[in-house]
């Protein structure tokens, strides 16, 4: 598993569990403890958890000020997945789309 995918799997354990040790995720991963670590540093330093001895807690205070993105993100993902389905046959073979906010 890349290093983006994990960490995304880690932030969704840490958001539904609030609180995770090192030895867990390493054994969840099948990775060393190490590595989870660094992955932790990311997160910490991304403000989603604040490290503690031995694990990760969720800091709070971010899921709360990014709670309204969180939600819309969550929210509606079937109709979404079909929207982009029938987006991805109205784009011709080798062409390129952009979108922004």
């Amino acid at each position: 598993m890349h290093r983006s995918k994990r960490l995304e799997n880690i932030s969704q354990i840490i958001r539904l569990k609030k609180r995770i040790s090192v030895d867990e995720l390493s054994s969840k991963f099948n990775v060393t403890p190490e590595t989870i670590r660094r992955d932790l540093t990311i997160l910490e330093n991304n403000g989603i958890i604040t490290r503690t001895h031995g694990g990760a807690v969720l800091n709070e205070a971010r899921v709360i000020e990014n709670s309204s993105f969180l939600m819309r993100m969550e929210h509606n993902n079937d109709a979404k997945k079909i929207i982009a389905d029938l987006t991805y046959q109205l784009i011709p073979k080798h062409c390129v789309i952009a979108a922004d906010s």
